[in-house]
């Protein structure tokens, strides 16, 4: 049952997408399997995934799709930079997010982490600005990057995208 509609799924929203990063229907079952296994075996109920074409991308990355990898860079790194910002002076933000970035690549291609985690639950994007702050966070707690002065005091607002369009 959840095979069948996360092939409905797949063919209505992904299909055009999943063309060309080379990413068949059964590839993206295959990757929803090995992230729900525990659940699966449990014999739990699981709920249809959210982003199916997100989930269609990011396998593309974990297959090694260079153009997946590509179009992924073009669509999250605004958004990856803007949370950067955020936290961090614009100078180290900028070389901190193409650092991450490629961390993210060694961890995917490598099978121990990075996209091989993201399941489909909530928009790439969103997932990839979660994962950049909360690495970022560790490295500050690590005392290996400074505090933007600005930090002192009040807390720097993460802008969304919708709002700077409104």
């Amino acid at each position: 049952m959840f095979r069948d509609r996360l092939l409905l799924s797949f063919f209505r929203d992904a299909s055009g997408l999943a063309a060309r990063y080379r990413v068949s229907g059964g590839d993206v079952v295959q990757r929803a399997h090995e992230l729900y296994a525990p659940q699966i075996s449990r014999g739990a109920l699981l709920r249809p995934i959210a982003c199916v074409a997100d989930l269609a991308v990011a396998t593309g990355c974990v297959l090694g799709r260079a153009n997946a990898w590509n179009d992924l860079w073009v669509f999250a790194e605004p958004a990856m930079t803007r949370a950067a910002f955020s936290r961090l002076p614009e100078a180290i933000a900028l070389t901190w997010t193409r650092r991450y970035w490629m961390h993210l690549e060694r961890q995917t291609k490598a099978g121990t982490g990075g996209l091989c985690r993201f399941d489909g639950s909530r928009p790439i994007r969103l997932w990839m600005v979660e994962e950049l702050l909360g690495a970022l966070e560790e490295e500050r707690l690590a005392g290996r990057l400074p505090n933007r002065r600005e930090q002192f005091g009040r807390p720097i607002p993460l802008r969304l995208v919708g709002a700077q369009l409104a």
